[in-house]
């Protein structure tokens, strides 16, 4: 058995057009990683990255209609989302930066004090060395530092690099956070 053909943005946005839900469904499905990866690779929280997420398709739901290229909705989606990003951060500049999240939210509950302060001091640092990266590098391992990690697909279309470049580009700028992490 034949799966069926995996449907075009143009198909999925015609179909979305006419309130079709399965579409919007697909649509979110597809490009809901990117739109998410974007809004943490700016450093928003988890739960305002959920609102920035939710804004970002509800301003797509009501200009669904102006869209030319639906082939390229995850590049409208992108910069709408860049833009609902530093709307975000300028609203919110003056709470305390979130640098210190946890990146292994599921620590085990029986780690002793000891490595609890270890680790979140590594992360505190980590995160130090992070924000002393250049803008370009900053948001490359940003979004690497997602969970699960965003496909190089998604990473060239947030970031507007090209595909090829992303490894190369990765390597230096993980080399640099190591020279930055290791004079903390």
């Amino acid at each position: 058995m034949v799966a069926p053909k995996a449907k075009t943005l143009t198909e999925l946005v015609d179909e979305a057009r006419n309130s079709d839900n399965a579409a919007w469904n697909e649509l979110v499905h597809r490009l809901g990683g990117l739109v998410w990866a974007i809004a943490r690779s700016y450093g928003v929280p988890r739960d305002d990255a959920l609102d920035v997420s939710q804004t970002v398709w509800l301003q797509l739901a009501r200009r669904l209609d102006a869209i030319s290229d639906p082939e390229r909705l995850g590049l409208w989606l992108s910069t709408t989302t860049r833009r609902e990003c530093m709307r975000y951060l300028q609203h919110n500049r003056n709470r305390a930066p979130v640098v210190a999240e946890r990146l292994d939210e599921r620590a085990s509950l029986t780690t002793s004090t000891e490595e609890t302060i270890l680790q979140s001091e590594r992360q505190r640092l980590l995160w130090r060395a992070v924000d002393q990266l250049p803008d370009a590098c900053r948001s490359l391992v940003r979004l690497m530092l997602n969970d699960p990690e965003p496909t190089y697909a998604e990473i060239s279309e947030a970031l507007g690099i090209p595909l090829n470049s992303i490894g190369p580009r990765r390597q230096r700028c993980l080399g640099n956070l190591k020279l930055r992490a290791g004079q903390l």
